[in-house]
């Protein structure tokens, strides 16, 4: 659910509640990474990085690291008075 201001009429991010959020992408953003892309909607930005190929141990393996960075948040105050 996202909260929209009842006196603007505006979603947090300044838009109507109707307007779509615009989608942008970009792939090589990550130098050091052997493919990477970056998406960014509205407020939210996702960046992925793959590195490799690497030697594969005997066993099939599927490992994943993740790093969350958050930059800005609003308190359930400002969301939900």
């Amino acid at each position: 659910m996202e909260y929209v201001n009842p006196l603007t009429g505006f979603r947090v991010d300044g838009c109507h509640p109707n307007e779509m959020r615009q989608l942008k992408g970009e792939v090589g953003v990550v130098a050091r990474a052997d493919g990477s892309a970056q998406f960014v909607m509205g407020n939210t930005r996702v960046i992925a990085a793959v590195y490799g190929p690497q030697e594969c141990n005997s066993q099939p393996e599927l490992s994943c690291r993740y790093h969350l960075s958050l930059v800005q948040a609003l308190s359930l105050n400002q969301i939900f008075p």
